[in-house]
């Protein structure tokens, strides 16, 4: 694979930069902002993307925290682009999922044009693995939720093209929410070819884009969205990207090596050896990660028996051996028999004092 030549376009402000109310690449204050687009009260610039800013901000009459999106100015004057994002927008609204980001409101304001989208209170998966809270127990359920999110954008016709993690949004909860479609494109109704959002240009971060879309953006169909799924989930588990003479996930994380032969055809160069879809990639990867949890259980199993097996042999010798009578407990040779007990009835109970019993 290629080379890692930037890092992810995505990234959250300083806190430098956000007490400047400026955002650092447009040139768009938190002011300038707020006074265009009055229903909102903007709070923070909180990050930025491959073609807008990020805004938090507060619809005054719902009383609704939302993410503000606001384009760049050197998109903003194009009149295509703007009709392409008018399409955008309008699909992801109709993108019901709970794994994708909500958008509540679009609109402009002279040059501005500008998304409300769902607010979400958590933590970029870029964070919590450098933070080191992505174990290997909990990237299967992580995988899972992308694979399904993703699913439902490509049933939609929709293709992402800018999988990574600081695009995957994990709110307090645990739940996952896929984030920042500016790069995606759409397939038109009754029409197999597709519309960019975006000129035809190199887009996404490099170690996960795919060689096709690479050479030509345009090429890039679901199969661009697994090759970056694979190096993601690749990253989860080995702590680093699948770059030059990278190890196995397998070997990093503990985990059967059918995972590597899954992560592999994911990651494939040629889009036609790739999984064809993300339901298939998902249930290999399942059954991937559940041939440890088999090998740990007949572990288990294994190891069960040879204590069992060690117990028996210390155990049973004992058991079968004769009993033998401890040395200071006397034989009963006097006890007497049965014909010399005597059945004579028992004298009755007195009621005098003398005869109570003594203890």
């Amino acid at each position: 694979m290629r080379e890692d030549m930037n890092n992810d376009r995505t990234r959250t402000l300083t806190d430098s930069q956000i007490n400047l109310g400026t955002h650092p690449d447009a040139g768009i204050t938190v002011e300038a902002v707020g006074q265009r687009l009055r229903q909102y009260e903007v709070i923070a610039a909180i990050g930025e993307g491959g073609i807008g800013c990020v805004f938090k901000a507060r619809h005054r009459v719902l009383n609704r925290s939302v993410a503000l999106k606001v384009l760049r100015g050197e998109w903003a004057d194009d009149p295509t682009f703007i009709e392409r994002f008018r399409r955008e927008a309008s699909t992801l609204a109709n993108l019901n999922h709970p794994g994708i980001v909500a958008i509540h409101d679009y609109g402009e304001s002279g040059d501005l044009c500008y998304i409300a989208m769902e607010l979400v209170d958590g933590s970029t998966l870029r964070q919590l693995m450098d933070a080191g809270e992505i174990t290997p127990g909990r990237v299967l359920a992580i995988a899972g939720d992308l694979c399904a999110a993703l699913s439902a954008a490509h049933k939609c016709g929709i293709v992402h093209r800018d999988i990574k993690p600081s695009n995957i949004v994990i709110d307090k909860q645990g739940r996952l929410k896929l984030v920042d479609f500016g790069l995606s494109k759409i397939r038109q109704p009754q029409s197999s070819e597709f519309t960019l959002t975006t000129p035809d240009t190199r887009l996404g971060t490099p170690v996960y884009v795919a060689p096709e879309q690479w050479k030509n953006p345009q090429l890039a169909d679901e199969r661009a969205d697994i090759f970056a799924l694979g190096v993601v989930i690749y990253e989860m588990l080995a702590g680093g990207k699948p770059i030059g003479n990278f190890p196995l996930a397998s070997a990093k994380a503990g985990l059967s090596p059918r995972v590597d032969a899954v992560l592999s055809k994911a990651m494939q160069n040629d889009p036609n050896l790739r999984y064809a879809s993300v339901e298939d990639f998902h249930r290999d990867l399942v059954r991937a990660f559940r041939k440890k949890s088999t090998v740990a259980r007949n572990s288990l199993i294994a190891a069960a028996a040879l204590v069992m097996a060690t117990a028996s042999a210390f155990i049973l010798p004992h058991i079968n051996a004769p009993a033998r009578r401890p040395a200071h407990i006397p034989a009963l040779t006097n006890f007497p028999s049965p014909q010399k007990i005597s059945t004579s009835p028992a004298a009755p109970v007195s009621d005098d004092a003398d005869s109570r019993c003594e203890y």
